[in-house]
């Protein structure tokens, strides 16, 4: 009873822990030279389009750098997207679009690319079928890495301005000026999506999970939209947890499980260990200033790591189950309350200047589980779903 009444009483004081992710730089490939453009996690290893020099594989675990397969151009070259299918890596560029097959290490040309299309973003459906989105001619389809590349049939009200496109399993999905679209054919026919009963324009869609979407909605007039959640593959949606500033045209995201890392162009990074249900800022750690000087370029997460990359060439990673308990002058350590849910464990990091020595474990009802000791530095915790942590 004594832990309930604790909780409630912190609860209602609505005082939060506060909490900084141990964001750590690194150094880019040739020496930071090499600015990285877009991400993806491909396995064991992350593929970084750079905006001058090609294709990069970055082992997360040693941090070091490769060169991904023979012959792709660098001069002036941007990598704007990346693709993996089943036979072989597809990389989208400012006016080409170049195919690494599968047993290869010579990067082609992708069989009847037109130079005047201009690759905005690529999802892969069904693991082969590759939809490309080139603004100003609409959308393109290959059957297979290597292509042919056909125009796909134009619905004029969804392509006056595609901001991206995104693939669940057999269905695709394009976020437009006009408003939010499915195919379940391949993009030959597009059924117009009501959000909350009515059409709204479509920002950004990207998925986050097996069965999770990720979508902002709003006028296309005003600078301020709402992030929404679905999990029936489009066809509802909620709102997610999250305040948004302004409207950005494109969201970065990664996951893993059920961990989301989202960057914006709102100068913000959040985290999500539910599925996407709420989201935290997690900016504190990194460099102050660096969201004034370069908007973000590329997230991935790779194992319990996470990378990001700015436009300026700096890159940043950290572990995506650190929490690190701080001391504030301002609230004693013992009224500090933070929410979590992590479906292996939470990294509890506590300097030794805090004085924190054990942190009681609650269930989301309140409910007491038990007490771990903490000791400087850094303590795994198995986190049951949801838990609160009191760190005292």
């Amino acid at each position: 009873m004594t832990h309930r009444i604790l909780l409630i009483g912190v609860l209602l004081a609505a005082v939060t822990l506060q909490a900084s992710a141990q964001w750590r730089t690194f150094e880019g490939p040739r020496n930071g030279t090499v600015k990285i453009l877009c991400m993806l996690q491909d396995g064991r290893r992350v593929l970084c389009g750079s905006e001058t020099d090609g294709l990069w594989e970055l082992d997360p675990a040693t941090l070091q750098w490769a060169l991904v397969g023979r012959g792709f151009p660098t001069a002036g070259t941007s990598v704007v997207a990346i693709a993996v299918t089943s036979e072989g890596i597809v990389a989208g560029t400012s006016d080409e679009l170049y195919v690494l097959p599968r047993g290869s290490d010579s990067w082609r040309i992708g069989t009847d690319w037109d130079a005047r299309w201009e690759t905005d973003d690529l999802t892969v459906l069904s693991r082969r079928i590759l939809i490309a989105v080139s603004n100003g001619y609409g959308l393109v389809r290959a059957q297979a890495a290597t292509g042919p590349w056909e125009l796909l049939p134009e619905d004029r009200a969804m392509t006056t301005q595609i901001y991206g496109i995104e693939s669940m399993g057999t269905r695709l999905f394009a976020a437009s000026a006009t408003g939010l679209y499915a195919s379940d054919d391949g993009g030959e026919r597009w059924e117009r999506l009501k959000v909350d009963g009515r059409y709204v324009a479509a920002h950004s869609i990207a998925r986050a999970g097996d069965s999770v979407l990720l979508a902002q909605f709003g006028p296309s007039d005003v600078e301020s939209s709402t992030l929404m959640r679905s999990t029936d593959a489009g066809r509802t949606w909620e709102a997610s947890i999250l305040d948004l500033d302004r409207r950005t045209s494109k969201w970065l995201i990664a996951h893993r499980d059920e961990t989301i890392m989202m960057a914006a162009e709102d100068r913000s990074i959040y985290r999500s260990m539910n599925g996407g249900e709420h989201f935290e800022g997690i900016a504190a750690g990194l460099r102050p200033g660096l969201f004034d000087d370069a908007d973000p370029t590329a997230v991935c997460i790779a194992g319990d790591r996470v990378f990001m990359a700015f436009r300026n060439g700096e890159l940043w990673w950290r572990n995506t189950n650190e929490l690190i308990v701080g001391v504030s002058e301002q609230a004693p350590l013992q009224q500090k309350v933070q929410i979590i849910r992590r479906i292996h464990s939470i990294d509890v990091i506590a300097p030794a200047e805090s004085g924190a020595q054990a942190a009681d474990l609650y269930d989301v009802s309140g409910r007491f589980l038990r007490t771990e000791p903490l000791r400087p530095g850094c303590t795994t915790i198995a986190a049951d779903p949801w838990l609160l942590i009191h760190v005292r």
